[in-house]
Protein backbone atom coordinates (compact mmCIF):
# COMPACT_ATOMS: atom_id res chain seq x y z
CA UNK A 1 0.00 0.00 0.00
CA UNK A 2 2.90 2.38 0.98
CA UNK A 3 4.56 1.17 -2.23
CA UNK A 4 1.06 2.18 -4.35
CA UNK A 5 0.90 5.46 -2.55
CA UNK A 6 4.48 6.39 -3.31
CA UNK A 7 4.27 5.66 -6.92
CA UNK A 8 0.76 7.50 -7.10
CA UNK A 9 2.77 10.56 -5.46
CA UNK A 10 5.41 10.41 -7.88
CA UNK A 11 3.08 10.39 -11.01
CA UNK A 12 1.49 13.29 -9.48
CA UNK A 13 4.43 15.45 -9.08
CA UNK A 14 5.73 14.04 -12.40
CA UNK A 15 2.45 14.96 -13.99
CA UNK A 16 2.43 18.52 -12.29
CA UNK A 17 5.77 19.15 -13.63
CA UNK A 18 4.83 18.11 -17.05
CA UNK A 19 1.68 20.89 -16.89
CA UNK A 20 4.36 23.27 -15.55
CA UNK A 21 6.71 22.49 -18.48
CA UNK A 22 4.09 22.95 -20.97
CA UNK A 23 2.64 26.52 -19.29
CA UNK A 24 6.15 27.90 -19.34
CA UNK A 25 6.60 26.54 -23.06
CA UNK A 26 3.76 28.71 -23.61
CA UNK A 27 5.25 31.82 -23.75
CA UNK A 28 7.98 31.21 -26.25
CA UNK A 29 6.69 28.96 -29.42
CA UNK A 30 9.23 27.60 -31.32
CA UNK A 31 7.96 27.54 -34.89
CA UNK A 32 8.09 24.89 -37.40
CA UNK A 33 11.45 24.43 -39.66
CA UNK A 34 10.63 27.18 -42.62
CA UNK A 35 10.19 24.95 -45.71
CA UNK A 36 12.28 27.54 -48.39
CA UNK A 37 15.66 27.62 -48.48
CA UNK A 38 15.09 30.44 -50.90
CA UNK A 39 12.47 32.23 -53.56
CA UNK A 40 14.00 34.41 -55.81
CA UNK A 41 12.04 36.11 -59.04
CA UNK A 42 13.05 38.08 -62.58
CA UNK A 43 11.15 39.27 -64.63
CA UNK A 44 11.44 40.27 -68.41
CA UNK A 45 9.33 43.33 -69.65
CA UNK A 46 8.68 43.61 -73.61
CA UNK A 47 7.02 46.90 -74.30
CA UNK A 48 5.36 46.78 -77.90
CA UNK A 49 4.88 49.54 -80.25
CA UNK A 50 0.89 49.63 -79.27
CA UNK A 51 1.62 50.43 -75.60
CA UNK A 52 0.80 47.28 -74.68
CA UNK A 53 3.79 44.73 -72.97
CA UNK A 54 4.05 40.85 -72.06
CA UNK A 55 5.71 40.04 -68.51
CA UNK A 56 8.01 36.61 -68.47
CA UNK A 57 8.35 36.39 -65.18
CA UNK A 58 10.79 33.05 -63.84
CA UNK A 59 10.49 32.19 -59.97
CA UNK A 60 13.25 29.36 -58.01
CA UNK A 61 12.11 28.23 -55.05
CA UNK A 62 14.43 26.47 -52.90
CA UNK A 63 12.52 23.50 -51.08
CA UNK A 64 14.01 22.27 -47.68
CA UNK A 65 11.77 19.25 -47.86
CA UNK A 66 8.52 18.27 -49.60
CA UNK A 67 5.41 20.60 -49.00
CA UNK A 68 2.83 22.22 -50.98
CA UNK A 69 3.84 25.65 -52.22
CA UNK A 70 2.02 29.04 -53.50
CA UNK A 71 3.89 30.23 -56.48
CA UNK A 72 3.29 33.55 -58.45
CA UNK A 73 2.16 36.59 -56.48
CA UNK A 74 -0.61 39.50 -56.58
CA UNK A 75 -0.06 43.23 -58.19
CA UNK A 76 -1.97 45.94 -56.53
CA UNK A 77 -3.64 47.33 -59.31
CA UNK A 78 -3.47 50.89 -58.28
CA UNK A 79 -1.77 52.76 -61.14
CA UNK A 80 -1.81 55.96 -60.50
CA UNK A 81 -2.46 58.71 -63.45
CA UNK A 82 1.30 60.49 -63.64
CA UNK A 83 -1.28 64.10 -64.65
CA UNK A 84 -3.24 64.11 -61.86
CA UNK A 85 -3.26 67.30 -59.86
CA UNK A 86 -5.57 65.75 -56.96
CA UNK A 87 -4.49 64.62 -53.35
CA UNK A 88 -5.89 61.28 -53.86
CA UNK A 89 -5.40 60.55 -57.77
CA UNK A 90 -7.54 58.11 -59.94
CA UNK A 91 -6.23 54.90 -60.54
CA UNK A 92 -5.67 53.43 -63.84
CA UNK A 93 -6.66 49.88 -64.35
CA UNK A 94 -4.71 47.95 -66.50
CA UNK A 95 -5.91 44.27 -67.99
CA UNK A 96 -4.13 41.43 -67.51
CA UNK A 97 -4.50 38.54 -69.68
CA UNK A 98 -3.22 35.99 -71.83
CA UNK A 99 -1.68 33.85 -68.65
CA UNK A 100 0.66 30.89 -69.27
CA UNK A 101 1.95 28.89 -66.04
CA UNK A 102 4.95 26.20 -65.99
CA UNK A 103 6.27 24.39 -63.06
CA UNK A 104 9.06 22.20 -63.78
CA UNK A 105 8.81 22.77 -67.20
CA UNK A 106 4.76 21.10 -66.90
CA UNK A 107 2.35 23.56 -68.27
CA UNK A 108 -0.14 24.00 -65.14
CA UNK A 109 -3.53 25.63 -65.61
CA UNK A 110 -4.08 28.89 -63.77
CA UNK A 111 -6.78 32.19 -64.26
CA UNK A 112 -6.16 35.96 -63.72
CA UNK A 113 -8.15 36.44 -59.88
CA UNK A 114 -9.57 40.14 -60.20
CA UNK A 115 -9.90 41.61 -57.31
CA UNK A 116 -11.17 45.54 -56.14
CA UNK A 117 -7.59 47.22 -56.64
CA UNK A 118 -5.76 43.85 -56.83
CA UNK A 119 -4.59 40.93 -59.71
CA UNK A 120 -3.64 37.21 -58.22
CA UNK A 121 -1.71 35.16 -60.76
CA UNK A 122 -1.04 31.97 -58.46
CA UNK A 123 -0.72 28.28 -58.62
CA UNK A 124 -0.66 25.80 -55.62
CA UNK A 125 1.65 22.98 -55.80
CA UNK A 126 3.46 20.09 -54.05
CA UNK A 127 7.03 20.79 -54.41
CA UNK A 128 10.10 18.28 -52.98
CA UNK A 129 12.92 18.87 -51.55
CA UNK A 130 15.53 20.48 -53.95
CA UNK A 131 14.90 23.29 -56.54
CA UNK A 132 12.34 24.41 -58.37
CA UNK A 133 11.29 26.90 -61.53
CA UNK A 134 8.19 28.38 -61.89
CA UNK A 135 7.68 30.51 -65.30
CA UNK A 136 4.73 33.13 -65.50
CA UNK A 137 3.68 34.93 -68.28
CA UNK A 138 1.21 37.30 -68.79
CA UNK A 139 0.12 40.52 -70.78
CA UNK A 140 -1.15 44.21 -70.04
CA UNK A 141 -2.70 46.51 -71.89
CA UNK A 142 -4.05 49.91 -70.67
CA UNK A 143 -0.84 50.50 -68.17
CA UNK A 144 0.40 53.28 -70.18
CA UNK A 145 -1.16 57.65 -70.22
CA UNK A 146 -0.05 60.30 -71.74
CA UNK A 147 1.75 62.76 -70.07
CA UNK A 148 3.57 66.25 -70.39
CA UNK A 149 7.20 66.76 -69.61
CA UNK A 150 8.22 64.54 -72.49
CA UNK A 151 11.82 64.48 -73.93
CA UNK A 152 13.05 68.05 -75.51
CA UNK A 153 12.74 68.26 -78.72
CA UNK A 154 14.98 70.64 -80.94
CA UNK A 155 12.99 72.07 -84.22
CA UNK A 156 15.76 73.65 -87.06
CA UNK A 157 15.04 76.45 -89.31
CA UNK A 158 17.17 77.42 -92.17
CA UNK A 159 16.56 80.94 -93.75
CA UNK A 160 18.44 82.75 -96.92
CA UNK A 161 20.49 80.89 -99.50
CA UNK A 162 22.67 82.10 -102.04
CA UNK A 163 21.95 84.52 -105.24
CA UNK A 164 23.95 85.73 -108.04
CA UNK A 165 23.03 88.18 -110.56
CA UNK A 166 24.42 89.26 -113.91
CA UNK A 167 24.24 92.74 -115.05
CA UNK A 168 25.60 94.68 -118.47
CA UNK A 169 26.70 98.38 -117.48
CA UNK A 170 27.29 100.89 -120.58
CA UNK A 171 29.49 103.87 -120.37
CA UNK A 172 30.05 106.16 -122.96
CA UNK A 173 33.83 107.74 -123.40
CA UNK A 174 33.33 110.96 -125.05
CA UNK A 175 37.03 112.03 -124.95
CA UNK A 176 37.67 109.52 -127.83
CA UNK A 177 34.16 108.47 -128.99
CA UNK A 178 34.89 104.94 -127.52
CA UNK A 179 31.80 103.02 -126.10
CA UNK A 180 33.35 100.97 -123.79
CA UNK A 181 31.29 97.91 -122.16
CA UNK A 182 32.13 96.74 -118.89
CA UNK A 183 29.94 93.33 -118.20
CA UNK A 184 29.60 93.56 -114.30
CA UNK A 185 28.88 90.04 -112.23
CA UNK A 186 27.67 90.85 -108.97
CA UNK A 187 27.62 88.03 -106.39
CA UNK A 188 25.45 88.64 -103.28
CA UNK A 189 25.42 85.76 -100.41
CA UNK A 190 22.76 85.83 -98.05
CA UNK A 191 23.79 84.80 -94.42
CA UNK A 192 22.18 81.77 -93.49
CA UNK A 193 20.66 81.42 -89.85
CA UNK A 194 19.84 78.43 -87.60
CA UNK A 195 17.24 78.61 -85.04
CA UNK A 196 16.95 76.17 -82.20
CA UNK A 197 13.89 76.02 -80.77
CA UNK A 198 13.43 73.42 -77.63
CA UNK A 199 9.71 72.85 -76.63
CA UNK A 200 8.78 70.08 -74.03
CA UNK A 201 6.22 67.40 -76.07
CA UNK A 202 3.49 64.76 -74.79
CA UNK A 203 4.74 61.24 -73.93
CA UNK A 204 3.83 58.28 -73.48
CA UNK A 205 4.04 56.66 -70.42
CA UNK A 206 4.14 52.91 -69.18
CA UNK A 207 3.44 51.80 -66.11
CA UNK A 208 4.86 48.19 -64.86
CA UNK A 209 4.43 46.54 -61.43
CA UNK A 210 5.95 43.27 -60.95
CA UNK A 211 4.18 40.27 -59.88
CA UNK A 212 6.43 39.03 -57.05
CA UNK A 213 9.31 41.10 -55.60
CA UNK A 214 12.33 40.93 -57.92
CA UNK A 215 14.84 42.46 -60.50
CA UNK A 216 12.90 43.71 -63.55
CA UNK A 217 14.35 43.70 -67.21
CA UNK A 218 13.14 45.94 -69.53
CA UNK A 219 13.10 45.72 -73.46
CA UNK A 220 10.63 47.77 -76.34
CA UNK A 221 9.87 47.85 -79.57
CA UNK A 222 10.22 51.52 -79.24
CA UNK A 223 13.24 53.80 -77.66
CA UNK A 224 12.93 54.35 -74.06
CA UNK A 225 13.47 58.05 -72.96
CA UNK A 226 13.74 57.41 -69.05
CA UNK A 227 13.06 54.76 -66.50
CA UNK A 228 12.33 55.56 -63.30
CA UNK A 229 11.02 53.88 -60.12
CA UNK A 230 7.81 55.68 -58.00
CA UNK A 231 8.56 55.72 -54.11
CA UNK A 232 5.75 57.86 -52.29
CA UNK A 233 3.28 58.84 -55.43
CA UNK A 234 3.70 60.89 -57.34
CA UNK A 235 7.23 61.39 -56.52
CA UNK A 236 9.92 59.28 -58.96
CA UNK A 237 13.57 58.46 -58.43
CA UNK A 238 15.06 57.87 -61.63
CA UNK A 239 16.55 53.96 -61.16
CA UNK A 240 17.68 51.51 -63.25
CA UNK A 241 20.61 50.97 -65.55
CA UNK A 242 20.68 51.03 -69.46
CA UNK A 243 22.88 48.42 -71.22
CA UNK A 244 22.62 46.29 -74.99
CA UNK A 245 19.86 44.64 -73.73
CA UNK A 246 17.39 46.97 -72.36
CA UNK A 247 16.99 49.03 -69.10
CA UNK A 248 17.49 46.76 -65.51
CA UNK A 249 16.57 47.68 -62.16
CA UNK A 250 17.39 45.57 -59.46
CA UNK A 251 15.00 44.62 -56.65
CA UNK A 252 15.82 47.05 -54.10
CA UNK A 253 15.89 50.55 -56.25
CA UNK A 254 12.29 50.20 -55.95
CA UNK A 255 10.05 52.26 -53.92
CA UNK A 256 6.78 51.70 -51.59
CA UNK A 257 4.99 51.76 -54.54
CA UNK A 258 6.59 49.15 -56.18
CA UNK A 259 5.50 50.86 -59.46
CA UNK A 260 8.27 51.38 -62.65
CA UNK A 261 7.22 54.78 -64.75
CA UNK A 262 8.83 54.14 -68.08
CA UNK A 263 8.43 57.10 -70.99
CA UNK A 264 9.07 56.46 -74.16
CA UNK A 265 11.19 57.93 -76.57
CA UNK A 266 8.04 58.00 -78.91
CA UNK A 267 5.00 60.27 -80.24
CA UNK A 268 1.69 58.63 -78.10
CA UNK A 269 -0.91 60.05 -80.78
CA UNK A 270 0.78 56.74 -82.85
CA UNK A 271 0.48 54.48 -79.62
CA UNK A 272 -3.01 53.18 -79.85
CA UNK A 273 -3.31 51.37 -76.83
CA UNK A 274 -2.66 54.48 -74.91
CA UNK A 275 -5.63 56.05 -73.10
CA UNK A 276 -5.91 60.24 -72.42
CA UNK A 277 -7.99 61.15 -69.30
Amino acid sequence: MRWAQALAGLHAVLGLGVVLIAAGSGTAVVAAPNPVRSNTATHTVSIHADGSYRVSMEQTVDMAFSTRMTLGGTIHDGFRLPNSDGPIPDYLRAEYSDLEVTVDGSHQDAEVDRTEHAVEMEVEEALGEGEHTATFGYTVTGASAIASGGRPTERTERTGGTQRTAGTERTAGTERAAVTERAAGTQRTAVTERTAVTERTAAAVIHVRPLRSGDVTVRSAVPVDSVGCVTIPPDVTPCGRKDAGGWTVEQDEFGTAGDLRIVLSADPRSTASVTVQ
